[in-house]
């Protein structure tokens, strides 16, 4: 590789990519206006996550 004629890639595809990649993370950040975030509170789902310490006596730490 030792000649003058060698064409270097221009960095506009590059560029773009991160112009794109930049809107899509800010786009994905942004709060969105107008749309209300409601949270429910299952209390099954939620009892699931908790061992009611009668469990067989073969699981030891």
């Amino acid at each position: 590789m030792s000649g003058g004629d060698e064409v270097q890639p221009s960095a506009a595809p590059v560029k773009q990519l991160l112009r794109r990649l930049q809107y899509r993370l800010r786009s994905a950040t942004r709060p969105r206006r107008g749309v209300p975030v409601s949270f429910v509170y299952d209390l099954h789902s939620y009892s699931q996550n908790f061992d009611d310490g009668l469990g067989s006596s073969n699981h030891h730490l």
